[in-house]
């Protein structure tokens, strides 16, 4: 069969769809499972919170939200509350019997749920997945495929105390970082640094008998802490083999859209400059994902995932920490931009690994066109900083903005969406979207890391002298934060 241009192989994809019943993505948020709109007839999203980017996302996908449907109920955070009580409120325009769930993961409680609804779940099953996912048992995994695995130990928490960090300490020569191996939450949720013995004291008071987040566990995982740049990859199993993205920095632990201490936090990306020794990385980052996705495949896994690696020693060492095998923070500021460079998505691989059980026949060029750069551009999420119940006093619009230096705030231009074709926007343009939370919305205190906004801006935001985010960027992070009149609240 004749090769495909990637135009043409996304209208292959919508013909399959509209003889098929068209996906349904389903989340916290509409923004992040926006991607497929681009490319999906048909596609809807069903959502728990109401934001201000929902008018525009409904030009792209059709959107039943629940604070909509439902307006005064606490809005559900995760998949299995927000099909529930789309149920309970009597079930949606989107979700008929034979219906298709695009998922950010599979539950053992969403694969019940799913088979009684008969829903198809377009998400690998558990027993795929927590492999992959468990943060020793990924380690181990790198080094039985002779790949490049950071030092580690499995502690017993009853064990866990001041004489064992030390000895860690001793072993590694410095401070070690402890993990949570089997924590089903990523962003650095379940991540910590302990510079001194001593300072596991406070820790494991913290988790009692073992239970973080209302997690349950037993042991822990450490590390040696290691001084160096946090980047990742996105790839993607599928027919045609594994597909990868354009290496990303990633941007952790920024103070400005935190609530202070924590560790390893997930705050964005950044797609352009900032890792040393880039090409050489890039191709290491390249060759490692690709061998963990052939080895996901082989174990019948499909579609995304994402691997988090730390840059050590200026570029001249790579290691990967953490698989991802889920959607990931990327999406969909990655898809968008990708779409906006005229390039294949690597998103639209993975909604064409679960919908064609028939793969045309692609040209090698297309495919590994998904890693190619699309920079400079950036992502910056927002999360509410205060360790109180924080409301939304004000509104702001979600859009495309404009930073005027001479007043000390953004000027919105137009929509955010359609996404801004790449060159289109200058250095002082951004995007808010995923949010803003509309007036009188109810944020949770800042443990929790419930997220604002996320702000796009087309060009790079660290500063390369410092390491830190640019001035001019804090700048737009305290206009939107001031501009929507976060107040405490009782809780």
């Amino acid at each position: 069969m004749k090769g495909l241009g990637w135009r043409e192989v996304l209208d292959a994809l919508a013909r399959h769809v509209r003889e098929d019943s068209p996906p349904v993505g389903v989340g916290e948020r509409a923004y992040p499972r926006l991607g497929p709109a681009l490319f999906t007839p048909g596609y809807g999203i069903l959502c728990a919170v109401q934001t201000a980017d929902l008018p525009e996302i409904r030009r792209l996908a059709k959107v039943e939200c629940l604070q909509e449907i439902l307006p005064g109920a606490r809005p559900p955070s995760d998949t299995f509350s927000i099909l529930r009580q789309a149920g309970l409120a009597g079930g949606t325009q989107f979700l008929g019997q034979g219906g298709s769930l695009l998922l950010y993961r599979q539950t053992a409680q969403i694969r019940r749920m799913a088979d009684a609804m008969g829903w198809r779940i377009l998400a690998n099953p558990p027993e795929t997945r927590l492999p992959w996912e468990n943060k020793a048992s990924f380690r181990g995994r790198l080094l039985d495929m002779g790949l490049p695995a950071l030092q580690f130990e499995i502690l017993e928490l009853e064990s866990l105390g001041g004489d064992e960090c030390s000895r860690l300490m001793d072993r590694w020569g410095g401070p070690i970082v402890l993990q949570i191996p089997c924590f089903p939450q990523g962003g650095g949720r379940s991540s910590f640094v302990v510079r001194e013995p001593a300072e596991i004291i406070d820790l494991r008071a913290e988790w009692g008998r073992g239970n973080h987040r209302g997690h349950r566990f037993s042991q822990v995982m450490a590390s040696p802490w290691l001084s160096g740049i946090s980047a990742s990859m996105e790839g993607c199993v599928t027919p045609w083999g594994v597909l990868v993205s354009p290496l990303q920095l990633q941007l952790v632990d920024i103070p400005e859209v935190l609530p202070p201490n924590g560790f390893g936090r997930f705050c964005g990306h950044q797609w352009g400059a900032g890792i040393p020794g880039a090409g050489w990385v890039q191709e290491m980052a390249t060759s490692i994902t690709i061998k963990v996705g052939n080895a996901m495949a082989a174990e019948g896994y499909r579609g995304v995932f994402g691997l988090d690696f730390l840059v050590e020693n200026g570029g001249r060492a790579i290691w990967a920490l953490e698989c991802n095998p889920r959607y990931t923070g990327a999406f969909p500021t990655l898809t968008l931009l990708q779409w906006a460079h005229g390039l294949a998505p690597l998103e639209a691989f993975h909604v064409m690994s679960w919908l064609r059980d028939d793969p045309v026949e692609l040209p090698p060029e297309l495919l590994e066109a998904t890693s190619r750069p699309v920079g400079p551009a950036a992502q910056i999420l927002l999360f509410n900083r205060d360790p109180w119940d924080t409301q939304v006093s004000q509104e702001l619009p979600s859009g495309l903005y404009e930073w005027v230096q001479a007043e000390g705030k953004g000027r919105r231009k137009g929509p955010a969406l359609p996404f801004p074709a790449a060159g289109l926007c200058k250095t002082e343009d951004f995007l808010i979207l995923d949010g803003p939370p509309l007036p009188g919305h109810r944020l949770k205190p800042g443990r929790e890391l419930e997220r604002v906004a996320r702000i796009i801006f087309f060009r790079d935001v660290v500063d390369p002298s410092s390491g830190g985010i640019a001035m001019d960027v804090r700048q737009v992070i305290q206009w939107v934060y001031r501009s929507l009149g976060l107040e405490k609240v009782d809780p």
